[in-house]
């Protein structure tokens, strides 16, 4: 896959926001197909190693992908479907879980002074269309981004969802976490 022309750029400014990373502590939702309905593999991020998705590419580096409400969660996991046209057509189990997350190193994506500072608008980043990108052997520039995130030593990244207009997503990187870190699954519905 041919890199993304303004990832280095991005690395730079990505690493220069080391000391910006803030620590998440809340529930987020997990919505996956049921062959990753297993403990371990449900927050692996062996599917996006494997696939990809908006902030890694295919082969690059394990990332799992949440949403911070369940709505945000079951819209981010319909949207290949919807993508290519077959919601319609398509039928595919899901498996839902949430988590109770505590990480002490993520980049907030939503914070307007910090895409202003890596010279990325909102806009470019919702409108990057990763997967004809990625269909076409070109890393996107989101996934620059995420893979600048994960070199830069980040737990992970909270970002705007682009199928759920109202929500964020969280996307963790299991290989970052740090020892304190803990990803706890929720048997009960949060109060």
């Amino acid at each position: 896959m041919a890199t993304h022309p303004d990832y280095e750029v991005l690395r730079r400014r990505i690493e220069a926001c080391g000391n910006l990373g803030q620590s998440f502590r809340g529930h987020v939702y997990r919505c996956s197909a049921l062959e990753y309905a297993v403990e371990h593999k449900l927050v692996s991020g062996e599917g996006s190693k494997i696939n990809g998705g908006r902030w890694n590419a295919p082969g690059s580096f394990r990332a799992v992908y949440t949403g911070q409400a369940p709505d945000t969660a079951l819209k981010e996991a319909q949207a290949q479907a919807r993508y290519y046209g077959l919601e319609r057509y398509t039928i595919f189990p899901l498996f839902f879980v949430a988590l109770n997350v505590s990480l002490h190193n993520v980049l907030d994506l939503t914070l307007g002074s910090l895409r202003q500072h890596l010279i990325v608008s909102q806009r470019r980043m919702l409108k990057t269309d990763w997967r004809s990108e990625q269909d076409n052997g070109r890393e996107a520039l989101t996934q620059a981004i995420g893979r600048a995130v994960f070199s830069a030593g980040f737990e992970g990244l909270l970002a705007p969802s682009v199928a759920d207009p109202s929500g964020k997503i969280l996307v963790f990187f299991p290989v970052k976490l740090k020892k304190s870190s803990t990803i706890q699954y929720i048997l009960t519905r949060p109060s």
